[in-house]
């Protein structure tokens, strides 16, 4: 089960209902949830009430949780400032039940501000991987945490190792962007992209800190 942008907490409410419904018919389901909260350059950008429906503890049923660099802070309530604290602020995810936490835009908190910056966190590994930025100019194309977030869910499903699955996704969503840019189309070209999603040509390594 995958779960993304809410447009209002009674909608949350009713998304949890059915994830309980789900594990007590399979208490082996997988449930990843992606709050969908905000942007580092855009801020909060969800319905009164949603963040702090996410805030609540919600993540026992969750095997599964993401968050880019705004969501991360909201969801633990500090400043993150850096790799070393977003590691640590994951974990504090993870200690209310998650196994695994994507962070998926470290954005100002990361290494290098001219790449793209993520990290894949359990309570006993953190693995960091960059790629290089798509520049799109002023209109940034949508969905590109969301496809992250899908392709990873499929490849952890398919029994990847988390730092095949960390490195496999990078560089399948760094091809929906370089050929969505090629097409100069908005919206992400994944129908045009899915030969290079399944064997992207590009290749990042990810990093064990």
């Amino acid at each position: 089960m995958l779960s993304g942008y809410l447009g209002s907490a009674e909608q949350g409410e009713h998304i949890l209902g059915i994830v309980r419904q789900v594990k007590a018919a399979n208490p082996q389901a997988k449930y990843f949830c992606d709050p969908v909260m905000g942007h580092p350059e855009k801020g909060c950008i969800v319905a009164p009430g949603v963040a702090e429906f996410h805030v609540r503890p919600r993540f026992a049923c969750q095997r599964y949780h993401c968050a880019d660099l705004v969501e991360l802070e909201i969801l633990c309530e500090h400043a993150v400032n850096n790799v070393e604290e977003a590691v640590l602020a994951a974990r504090e995810l993870i200690a209310q039940g998650p196994q695994i936490v994507l962070v998926k835009h470290l954005a100002r908190a990361g290494y290098s501000r001219d790449r793209f910056e993520m990290l894949l966190v359990t309570a006993d590994e953190a693995w960091h991987i960059s790629r290089p930025l798509v520049d799109f100019g002023m209109r940034q194309p949508v969905g590109v945490g969301d496809v992250t977030s899908g392709l990873l869910l499929v490849k952890l499903l398919q029994g990847a190792t988390l730092q095949e699955a960390l490195e496999h996704v990078t560089a399948a969503v760094y091809e929906i962007m370089v050929t969505t840019k090629a097409m100069q189309e908005y919206e992400l070209q994944v129908v045009a992209a899915q030969d290079r999603i399944a064997k992207p040509e590009h290749y990042f390594s990810a990093t064990k800190l």
